[in-house]
């Protein structure tokens, strides 16, 4: 009986040994299914203008930066910016600033050995009547196969695009606003001082504001010009815009102001906000001075009280004596 146990326990740490042995494999079969599915595209971006009628054309870099032979497929997709500028590619039907009727992308399939470069070109052709703003649309490198990783079902295609940024001439639409500029806190140790800028583009095609932000002391007095960090905001979007200052400033009450130039005429934005400079050392010795003065103030007033008594006691008797 216990030769019988004794070999079931073996035989069942062999199970255990294989089962071990077996998963890792897996999740290492996927982890390397998923890696190899590798491609760039260059340059990410292309901000491109026109006039109604003209046509545009340019080219990328698809590049296969996998250890394998892979297939690939090009096509054009609308997408969509947050405010911290990162794309998102949405459906066809979520964005009326879609270029793909205007586009077209040779080749459309072709195959890369590991390392292997491919341009691919693309022609952007303007309708006559097309009107006056901002097209866009992200031009895609993906694997023209469905492959299925083992085990998970997910499809491994992976996607990555270069983002198309057409202002077409006319009469366009420039509106923008500041939605917030702020600093993290109201009072500073010292520096760096981190500025925060929301931007509101109420327009029909994309801004690239630049400016500046100013910084005056507690005189009126220039302290500091920080150049303005220049993104692009997209129609009916906000973009945060975060910068830092992080030369020494001296103690005191600061003025930061927003001066920012948008669309073709200049139109301007501005905002303030005042800060201070102001370390937790000097509150305390502040403070403690205060507490000092305080002090001593009452330790002085007691003290006359003192005096005044005495003196009234000291002119009592002879005031007797000359009565007498």
């Amino acid at each position: 009986m216990k030769i019988v146990n004794c070999k079931l326990r073996i035989l069942a740490l062999v199970v255990l040994v294989l089962v071990f042995s077996v998963l890792p494999a897996n999740i290492r079969a996927q982890e390397a299914t998923v890696d190899q599915a590798k491609v760039s595209i260059s340059p990410p971006l292309f901000e491109l203008s026109a006039k109604p009628g003209d046509t545009i054309k340019s080219s990328m870099k698809v590049v296969n930066t996998s250890g394998i032979v892979q297939k690939y497929q090009m096509g054009i997709q609308p997408f969509v910016g947050n405010e911290l500028g990162q794309a998102k590619i949405v459906a066809e039907d979520d964005s009326i600033y879609f270029l793909k009727n205007w586009t077209k992308i040779t080749p459309s399939k072709f195959t890369l050995t590991p390392l292997q470069t491919q341009v691919v070109k693309f022609v952007i052709t303007i309708p006559v009547n097309a009107e006056p703003g901002g097209q866009y649309g992200s031009i895609l490198a993906y694997l023209a196969n469905n492959d299925k990783v083992s085990g998970t079902g997910a499809v491994t295609r992976t996607k990555v695009g270069s983002l198309i940024l057409v202002a077409v001439a006319g009469d366009i639409s420039y509106s923008a606003y500041v939605k917030e500029f702020k600093v993290d806190k109201i009072r500073f140790e010292h520096s760096p001082i981190t500025f925060n800028s929301r931007i509101h583009n109420n327009g029909s095609v994309h801004i690239k504001p630049k400016g500046f932000i100013t910084l005056t002391n507690i005189f009126g007095r220039k302290t500091a010009s920080i150049d303005f960090d220049q993104k692009n905001i997209f129609p009916k979007a906000d973009r945060l815009i975060t910068q830092s200052y992080d030369q020494p400033l001296k103690i005191g009450r600061y003025v930061a102001t927003l001066n920012i130039l948008y669309g073709e005429k200049g139109d301007q934005l501005s905002s303030e906000l005042v800060f201070y400079v102001f370390p937790m050392w000097l509150i305390i010795l502040c403070i403690a001075l205060l507490i000092l003065f305080v002090l001593l103030f009452i330790y002085r007033k007691r003290q006359k009280r003192k005096f005044a008594k005495l003196l009234r006691a000291a002119k009592a008797p002879r005031s007797i004596r000359r009565m007498g």
